[in-house]
């Protein structure tokens, strides 16, 4: 019995295991939508984040072993870079954008949701009017997981992308979370022990509203 728990155990431990032992870094500006579609470690600079869509509250945990929930803040963001952006504004580009797709990013950390929020804020001050300077960009470092499988998710999630103008077909298969592999999943997959408190196994939908976007559609 102890034998098989500790199998078990460290074969949970090996999908992060191997994502921080492999040295791989998915670089999302540079990469085509169809490299969203295998988990890996991936960092981004958001340029343009088109709005939190919803707020789901998720449980940490392995094994069926529970663990403390949290509050994830889900967002639609485009992988357009800064220079690509200027230049559409400009007027000095038309047509395919390079890379365009947009796709899902959850964050757990507060400081990453208001720089998120603030880059939302900032673009509709600028289309507004109100502000002659574009907004930083928002930079993620973490991994590529699945999105949540739940009807009322893909609802809410839809919903959004038709009020902000996208396509479903022009979203990536898997969001990225700001959570990294950790030392614990290698402790996992090294020597078996019990469980750690990582990934989410759940999630419960406490709040969704999609922001419509009183912005300027200058290239829709």
């Amino acid at each position: 019995m102890i034998v098989l728990l500790g199998v078990l155990v460290s074969v949970v431990g090996f999908s992060d295991a191997a994502m921080y032992m492999s040295g791989k870094m998915l670089g999302v500006n540079s990469a085509a939508m169809e490299d969203l579609e295998k988990e890996s470690r991936a960092e981004a600079d958001i340029t343009y984040v088109d709005g939190h869509f919803a707020t789901c509250e998720e449980m940490d945990g392995k094994l069926g072993i529970s663990g403390d929930t949290h509050e994830v803040y889900y967002y639609i963001v485009e992988n357009i870079s800064a220079d690509d952006m200027k230049k559409l504004i400009d007027g000095e580009m038309s047509g395919n954008i390079r890379n365009y797709f947009a796709y899902v990013v959850s964050v757990s950390s507060f400081d990453l949701k208001e720089k998120l929020d603030k880059n939302y804020r900032g673009w509709t001050d600028y289309f507004n009017g109100n502000t002659n300077e574009m907004p930083e960009a928002v930079h993620i470092e973490g991994k590529l997981c699945e999105q949540p499988k739940s009807s009322g998710y893909i609802k809410i999630r839809n919903n959004a992308l038709k009020e902000i103008g996208i396509d479903a077909s022009e979203v990536a298969a898997l969001r990225l979370i700001d959570e990294k592999p950790d030392t614990m999943s290698l402790a996992m997959f090294g020597g078996g022990i019990g469980a750690v408190l990582v990934g989410a196994v759940g999630e419960i939908c406490l709040y969704a509203s999609a922001r419509k976007k009183k912005r300027e559609e200058f290239y829709y």
